[in-house]
């Protein structure tokens, strides 16, 4: 009995690596938009000392968004779902999408230009395409107690082998049947659904807890060095054979076995770090704001202006590109922290969280209302069917 409750308070405890790690994630995600949006990667040749580290950085940073699935996971299969955190998404998403188009128009309107009705729309209603990860998470948000119930239920032999075959399936078997598996190169809520039951499994059973921080960094490193000699080795042999390059960036996928143990050896590293008090707070603050940096650089007229504006960095030295590519990435990071920090105050100050629980209490009410009739008219139509068998004449 005092094992369990020394257990339960152990749990409870809020680990500030992880919290740590959806920082340095993002940030990550930054320089992985910096690159290629940016268009760094699309301006450097390849098989040259400078074009192999720029794509070195690229697939270093490519693990960032498979490390937040498996963070999702991680955490929420010991917290209470609430919906009023999926909410409080929703209208953030809202507020960044009325004031960044707003602000848009102001711009436009400066200039002497006009945006198009199509344009304003477009970028009130951002598209998919932009904000494909929250679209996914928005899905699997619904399917999280459910794979919670089957990880908790699960016997950890069957787990194990299901997380095993899941994995040889759509990271293996994927790599030559993408078409047919449906994980579209990780863009997907499947995808992210696979990561979360990973995720889930490694917290249940604090497996990582076994990998030191040396294996976990060593393990991060050799993943990256793999996924880079692969790309070298597809690129110069089907240039040899085709004449030009084929299938170099066949190991450049969220659903990549290697990205998918460097996440995962990521995670290992994050969690089981030691921090002090000051540090904790630092990073209690700044994690929440996190997700603000993705809604606010990824917005369509945002992610529209980086379209080839660091195009001018890849015609600079090696060591010069790079620190301009982080100086940059880091540049936008704050900044969008910096906003973020503002919004909060003002949903604060507006009682958004309040507001969003009034809007979870309103739609439960409306499905409570919606599951009741859906219940009465089965049972009319039940009570229909059973008069018509009782008049229904018998044949002798």
């Amino acid at each position: 009995m005092k094992n369990a409750i020394e257990h339960n308070n152990l749990m409870k405890q809020r680990n500030y690596g992880i919290d740590l790690l959806r920082i340095v994630s993002m940030f990550m995600v930054v320089i992985l938009h910096v690159l290629g949006q940016g268009g760094v990667l699309t301006n450097i040749q390849h098989l040259t000392l400078k074009g192999e580290i720029f794509w070195g950085i690229e697939i270093a940073c490519y693990c960032a968004v498979n490390c937040y699935a498996l963070i999702s996971g991680y955490v929420g299969v010991n917290s209470k779902h609430k919906y009023t955190s999926l909410i409080s998404l929703c209208l953030q998403l809202v507020f960044y999408a009325v004031l960044i188009t707003g602000a848009e128009i102001i711009i436009a309107q400066f200039n002497g230009n006009e945006v198009s009705l199509k344009t304003i729309i477009f970028h009130l209603l951002p598209s998919l395409r932009n904000y494909w990860y929250f679209s996914a998470y928005f899905c699997l948000f619904f399917f999280m107690p459910i794979l919670n119930y089957a990880v908790h239920k699960l016997e950890r032999r069957v787990l194990k082998k299901v997380a095993i075959f899941i994995l040889i399936v759509f990271c293996g078997f994927n790599l030559v049947m993408e078409a047919v598996s449906g994980i579209d190169g990780g863009y997907s809520f499947l995808w992210l659904a696979i990561l979360y039951v990973l995720g889930a499994y490694f917290a249940k059973y604090d497996v990582l807890k076994k990998i030191s921080a040396l294996k976990s960094l060593m393990g991060y490193f050799v993943c990256i060095i793999v996924t880079i000699v692969a790309k070298l080795i597809f690129y110069f042999i089907t240039r040899s054979i085709f004449g030009m390059p084929k299938y170099f960036d066949i190991l450049i996928n969220y659903n990549s076995p290697t990205i998918v143990l460097a996440s995962v050896f990521l995670v290992s590293l994050f969690s089981n770090l030691k921090m002090n008090k000051g540090t904790t707070k630092a990073i209690a603050s700044i994690a929440p704001l996190s997700f603000g940096v993705y809604l606010i650089h990824c917005h369509p007229y945002l992610f529209g202006l980086m379209d080839g504006a660091f195009v001018w960095i890849a015609k600079k030295t090696i060591w010069l590109g790079c620190m301009y590519v982080f100086v940059i990435a880091l540049c936008i990071f704050i900044a969008c922290l910096i906003v973020d920090w503002i919004r909060s105050l003002i949903f604060r100050l507006c009682r958004i969280k309040r507001f969003a629980g009034w809007i979870e209490k309103v739609i439960g009410v409306v499905i409570g209302w919606f599951c009741k009739l859906l219940h009465v008219s089965l049972n009319e139509e039940e009570n229909i069917e059973q008069i018509d068998k009782k008049t229904e004449p018998k044949l002798e």
